[in-house]
């Protein structure tokens, strides 16, 4: 089933990045990604956990545009700094809009974190072995 845009209230169709499911708008090529498709996500890649990113949600201030849910309904959206990338995040059901091109920039920051998180504990380990 397509949501409608936050933005927009268009129809959306659906879309995949890696390990990330969520819908496009053909208008303002914004993306929505349901809460439960993020919390896959951010577990699998982090930097956050889900509910981490719940509590930054909640904490965070209101979003200065007038978005509707297509989740819940609600116009309850909330402006989240995620490294480049701020994102409107529902502070209801925690359903995410990305501004155009946002959602391939939050993946891709969150996979460059995860490899440097990798490489840095590659190479922690590594040192301590040389040392005992």
């Amino acid at each position: 089933m397509n949501v409608a845009c936050p933005c927009c209230s268009i129809a959306t169709t659906p879309i995949r990045w890696k390990d990330l499911d969520g819908f496009e708008c053909p208008s303002c090529r914004g993306h929505v990604v349901r809460a439960k498709q993020l919390e896959l996500f951010l577990e699998k890649h982090g930097p956050d956990n889900f509910s981490s990113f719940m509590v930054r949600t909640r904490a965070a201030p209101p979003s200065p545009r007038p978005l509707s849910c297509p989740g819940c309904g609600t116009a309850s959206y909330r402006a989240v700094r995620h490294g480049l990338v701020e994102i409107d995040v529902c502070a209801s059901c925690l359903g995410v809009f990305f501004d155009a091109g946002e959602a391939a920039l939050y993946v891709r920051q969150s996979l460059v974190e995860e490899f440097r998180r990798n490489k840095l504990a590659a190479i922690f380990e590594f040192v301590t072995d040389l040392l005992e």
